[in-house]
C-alpha cells in the first residue's frame, strides 16, 4: 500500500503541477489582453491593415472606412482565456495541495471535480456520435449568428470577419452549403466594388480563389463547384478534421480519458492510504494491563488517577 501510496501522490501532484502552469499562463494571457492595451495596439493595426489590404484587392468597400473593432473580440478572449486559467488553476491546486499535505477534504472535493468532469465528457461525447440533435442544435446557433449578424467581406464586425477569415482559410462556405445565407438580415447579397455594386449569390469569401479585381463572378450565378465552395460546408470540415477522423478522435478521447481515470485512481488511493482531517490523533496505549495497586511506569508513587493522597 505504501507504494501505491506513493506512486499515486506523484502522479497527482506532477500532473496537477503541469496543469496548474498551464493556467497561470492562461490567466496571465488573458490578463494582459484586459488591461495591456498600450501593448496590443500595433497588433490590432496590423490586423486592420491587413484586412484593408484585402479590400483594395478585391475594390470591395472603401477600405480607408475599415475600422476593425479588434478590442470587443480581445475583450471576450481575454475573459474566455481568464475564466479556463481560473478553472485549471483551481482544480490543479486541489489536487496538489490535496497529495502534498494529504489533506482528505481537498482531496474530496478534487475526486468529486474530476468525476463530474469525467462523466459531463462521456455524455458530451456520446451524444456527438450517436444523437443527431445534438449537432443539429450546434448548427442551428451558428445558422442564427450568420442570419442575424452576417454583413458581407466588407464588413469589420467581429462576426463577418470570423467567418470571411474561416471560409477562406478553411476553404468552405457557411455552416453547411451556401444557402445558410439565403435570409441574412444585415446583408442584401451585393458588394459595391470600385463604386459598382453586383449581386451575388454566395459570399466573396466562399470563392475558392479571392478575386484581386472587380470581377466578382466566382459569387454570382450560375455557380460552379470549381469556382466556389458553394456545398462545403465548415461545421462537416472541421467535424471531418477533428472528432470525425477516428484515429485522431481515438487517440485525443482516449488519451484524456486514461489521464482522468489515473488521476482519479491515484487521488482515490491517497486519500484511503490515510490522510489530515483536522482532528489530533490519539496516541495508540502500549497494551500493557496494570494489576491492582500497581503503578504505571515513570508515574509518581502516592499518586493515582483522578484522586491525590496526602
Amino acid at each position: 500500500m505504501g507504494a501505491l501510496k506513493t506512486c499515486g501522490r506523484i502522479l497527482v501532484v506532477s500532473v496537477n503541477i503541469f496543469f496548474l502552469f498551464i493556467g497561470v499562463v492562461l490567466f496571465g494571457a488573458g490578463m494582459f489582453l484586459r488591461f495591456g492595451k498600450k501593448y496590443t495596439d500595433d497588433y490590432v493595426q496590423s490586423a486592420e491593415e491587413a484586412l484593408k489590404k484585402a479590400l483594395e484587392d478585391t475594390g470591395i468597400g472603401n477600405s480607408t472606412d475599415v475600422d476593425l473593432d479588434m478590442n470587443e473580440l480581445l475583450l471576450t478572449l481575454s475573459i474566455v482565456l481568464i475564466c479556463i486559467g481560473l478553472f485549471f488553476g483551481i482544480i490543479s491546486l486541489l489536487g496538489v495541495l490535496g497529495a502534498c499535505c494529504q489533506i482528505k477534504c481537498l482531496l474530496v472535493m478534487y475526486v468529486v471535480i474530476c468525476l463530474a468532469i469525467a462523466i459531463a465528457e462521456v455524455v458530451c461525447v456520446i451524444l456527438l456520435y450517436t444523437d443527431d440533435t445534438f449537432a443539429d442544435k450546434i448548427k442551428t446557433k451558428l445558422k442564427d449568428n450568420i442570419k442575424t449578424d452576417y454583413r458581407g467581406l466588407g464588413a469589420s464586425d467581429i462576426s463577418s470577419v470570423s467567418w470571411n477569415i474561416l471560409m477562406i482559410k478553411y476553404g468552405c462556405c457557411g455552416v453547411d452549403a451556401y444557402t445558410d445565407f439565403d435570409n441574412t438580415e444585415k446583408w442584401a447579397h451585393t458588394e459595391t466594388t470600385n463604386g459598382v455594386t453586383k449581386t451575388v449569390a454566395t459570399p466573396v469569401s466562399c470563392c475558392k480563389t479571392l478575386p484581386s479585381s472587380e470581377d466578382l463572378s466566382c459569387a454570382q450565378i450560375p455557380l460552379l463547384a470549381t469556382e466556389n465552395y458553394l456545398s462545403e460546408g465548415c461545421y462537416q470540415k472541421a467535424w471531418e478534421d477533428t472528432l470525425g477522423n477516428a484515429i485522431y478522435a481515438a487517440a485525443i478521447l482516449g488519451g484524456i480519458g486514461l489521464l482522468q481515470i489515473l488521476l482519479i485512481i491515484g487521488a482515490i488511493i491517497v486519500l484511503c492510504s490515510g490522510g489530515k482531517d483536522g482532528k489530533a490523533k490519539e496516541r495508540p496505549s502500549s497494551g500493557k494491563v496494570l494489576r491492582k495497586n500497581q503503578v504505571a511506569p515513570g508515574s509518581i508513587p502516592g499518586f493515582r488517577a483522578g484522586r491525590r493522597r496526602y
